[in-house]
Formats: C-alpha cells, structure tokens, sequence
C-alpha cells in the first residue's frame, strides 16, 4: 500500500491523489488487527501528502455502520498528524449501501462524529446502481443539509443517465468508472454475501480486463460540469 501511494504522489497529475483504504475484499466488517492496518496505512497517506482517503465499516452483528469504528479511522486521518501532516479529506464508501436503512445510518454517523470528521459519502442508496437508489439518494442529500458533507453519487453512472440522476438527486458529484467489467465472481453465503458480489466489491471480474476509458470520462466531465 505505502509503495502504491508513493507511486501514485510521485506522478500527480492537477487532480488531487484519494487513496482507498481496503485490506482485503469482501465484506466491511473488520477485525482489530485489520482496523490498525487501515489506520497505519491513513498515517502513510497524510505523510506522503495525498489529499484525502476513502473507506467504510459495518457492524457484523447489527450491519449498519461500525461507528467506534469510524471515529477511530477518521481520527487518524483528522488528528494531530505525524511531524504536523496536514489533515486528509475522508469520504465513507459504499460499506453504507450495504446497512438497512442508508439515510438513517449515515444521519446516525454525523451525528456521533466530531464536526468536520466527514467530507464526502459515495454511495448508490443502497441500490444496484445510482439510478434504482436516487429516491435514497435525495433523502441523503436532505440529511447531509447544513453540513460540510457532500453526497456523490455512484454505481452505473453514465452519459446517458448522469443528466437526470442530478436533477432528481440534487447531487453535486458523481463517481463513474467508466470502464468494461467482466461477469462478478466470489464466495460467501447470505444475503450481504449475494449484495457484495452483486455491488462488485469482491473484486472478481470473470476473468476479463477492465480498462478505463479516457474518452469516457472526458465526455462525462464535461457534460457534468456544464449542469
């Protein structure tokens, strides 16, 4: 992780360097062990200078968000850093889409954590793809009123959809991948099982190569910054 994150601060390019905080695949309930790896790996982010980090916790018995959990990562991504490294931006992922009720677990975290602990929440709803969850969307976005809290969404995000999916939403970002992904492999039982293969996040991708399409994404940032 600390050599992936010097390579990718020593090519910045003019968009800020966001590293992904993930020991492994699967699901987002993690040991203790695995929460420091996560920690040591957000003091690495901080005293490499990158600009912000990303990751997303639940709780294994009641599968909505970890919040100790989450006030111990966005600690050492906001404390007092290592020889004064400056804070890092922290965005919670899509650990959220897989809690029972989005909109009520991520009110719930603002509300535990400290002002400003939060920067931005990627997130599909709780659904398939941004579009099936924009109705949570918009409830998230109500939620995060007021706040320093930005909801981006993401999942299925795409040129044809990306008009609409703002307007209904009333989002200020999205995220796209916009790549080709190959047919979703893993393992594991259960209903969070079956949704983390179905959201993609067992990293499987049928064998395939996914690829990201430059032109893709000039032709949704543009479109994007012209709503």
């Amino acid at each position: 992780m600390e050599m992936a994150m010097a390579l990718a601060k020593r090519h910045e390019s003019p968009p800020p360097v966001v590293a992904m905080i993930r020991p492994r695949a699967g699901d987002f309930s993690y040991s203790a062990l695995e929460l420091e790896t996560m920690a040591r790996d957000i003091k690495v982010a901080r005293r490499l200078g990158l600009a912000g980090v990303v990751f997303g916790v639940t709780d294994a018995k009641r599968g909505d968000l970890a919040v100790q959990a989450m006030l111990f990562l966005t600690e050492a991504a906001k404390g007092d850093g290592e020889g004064g490294a400056p804070a890092l931006s922290v965005t919670l992922h899509r650990a959220i889409d897989l809690t029972p009720d989005p909109p009520a677990c991520l009110l719930a975290l603002i509300q535990a954590l400290p002002p400003r602990s939060l920067d931005r929440v990627l997130t599909s709803g709780g659904a398939l793809s941004a579009w099936e969850g924009r109705r949570n969307i918009a409830r998230m976005v109500e939620a995060v009123a007021g706040t320093d809290v930005n909801i981006m969404a993401g999942a299925g995000v795409c040129l044809s959809n990306v008009s609409q999916l703002v307007a209904t939403t009333g989002v200020r970002e999205v995220h796209a991948s916009c790549r080709s992904v190959g047919d979703v492999r893993g393992s594991g039982r259960g209903a969070v099982a079956e949704k983390v293969r179905a959201f993609g996040f067992s990293g499987g991708q049928g064998g395939g190569v996914a690829g990201t399409d430059a032109a893709k994404i000039e032709a949704l940032a543009l479109l994007v910054h012209d709503l």
